[in-house]
């Protein structure tokens, strides 16, 4: 296998970053709409990009010279960039900049195991860079990767992104697609979960048959050209860490309350011995939909002051049969989790359900609650 060198860093990349760090101003008309309203200063945030791209593209239909396609490469970061604060609408307490640091072509098939532990492995020097894009534009060899973008991790909590073209069907990675499809896995590098995933179909939920949908975000469709409140909650709180993993080393765990609680009412009193299950959802899988588990994780009675209560919740959507053994985990569990709860309360010949998405059980995290409550009267 064969690497060139790295390309070398253009005075205006220069200029870049000896702006990094100051204060920006930010009005409504960088956020959305026009007027008269006051200034809000942010803080800039910078991340640095260390880009893998194959030599046929840049040779090829990319542009021909490692010069062209620099400036192509540093235009699509500032594309990303405006896009991201442009759809904060306000609500980001940093302006985040995404910066070209270095490009480094490859020869090899951008599956190849040398360049997977290059990308994913090697010692990266962080004091340069802050995550990693590993594009192929042209899938010419039989070692290269499947099409679309993904985002994963590597060794000292490293974050990758991957976006790759079609078979045998050259993709221009300097266009809007592109630039979404970035800012929708930059997501990710800043703790935030697929929000597409709480998407369930009626004929893949065979507990109520009912469709659940989820919020307008980057993070469901990256054109929504909106971060949804969920989303920003997520990043505000990620703030400037470079490497999450690291600096917050639970990140997305510390999201879930310490329980979930159902109170249950007849005619608003409360009400003993109503039966509560919980019905599991999970994520898309090769052998399964996003659906509605069709056999209950867990189920429980209200006691005499109308509750039922989960705690140690955590290891519930987590589930830990160790520490609950009653649970039942139900098999191609993806990621390991629930990605939320069907609740199925019934009292008598009566029932009524309640979705609840693993969105909307963290945000009550963020609203400075340690429990998640289900209020439900008969």
């Amino acid at each position: 296998m064969k690497y060139n060198r790295l390309f070398f860093i253009l005075p205006c990349f220069l200029f870049w970053t000896a702006c990094s760090g100051e204060n920006l101003t930010n009005t409504d008309d960088e956020t959305e709409g026009t007027g008269d309203q006051d200034e809000v200063v942010l803080d800039t945030v910078e991340f640095r990009g260390l880009v893998y791209l194959d030599s046929p593209s840049i040779e090829g239909h990319l542009g021909g010279s490692e010069r062209i396609v620099r400036q192509k490469m540093e235009k699509l970061f500032n594309d990303v960039t405006l896009y991201w604060n442009n759809c904060g609408k306000g609500r980001l307490n940093f302006y985040y900049r995404y910066v070209l640091g270095d490009i480094i072509p490859y020869d090899c098939g951008s599956n190849d195991p040398d360049l997977n532990k290059m990308v994913y492995n090697d010692p990266m020097d962080f004091s340069k860079y802050d995550f990693v894009i590993l594009f192929d534009a042209l899938q010419d060899k039989t070692d290269d990767r499947g099409s679309g973008g993904a985002h994963g991790g590597g060794s000292d909590s490293r974050s990758v992104i991957t976006v790759i073209a079609e078979k045998n069907k050259p993709k221009d990675i300097f266009d809007e697609t592109t630039r979404n499809t970035l800012t929708h896995e930059l997501g990710h590098y800043r703790g935030v979960t697929d929000v597409y995933q709480y998407i369930i179909e009626a004929e893949d939920n065979p507990v109520s048959h009912e469709k659940f949908d989820t919020y307008k975000c980057i993070m469901n469709w990256a054109a929504a050209g909106e971060w949804c409140d969920y989303a920003v909650n997520c990043m505000n709180l990620a703030g400037d860490a470079k490497r999450i993993g690291i600096e917050f080393p639970d990140f997305f765990n510390s999201l879930y309350p310490k329980s979930m609680e159902f109170d249950i009412t007849v005619g608003g009193k409360p009400e003993r011995g109503i039966m509560i299950e919980l019905y599991p959802s999970r994520a898309g899988a090769s052998d399964h939909p996003r659906d509605i588990y069709s056999v209950a994780l867990v189920s429980g009675k209200t006691n005499s002051d109308g509750k039922w209560i989960l705690s140690d919740f955590k290891n519930y959507i987590v589930p830990n049969k160790d520490k609950h053994p009653e649970i039942n985990i139900p098999p191609s569990l993806s990621y390991g989790r629930c990605f939320g709860f069907l609740a199925k309360v019934s009292y008598g010949t009566s029932v009524k359900y309640k979705w609840m998405s693993e969105i909307d059980i963290q945000m009550v995290t963020f609203e400075g609650k340690d429990s998640y409550i289900v209020n439900i009267d008969f």
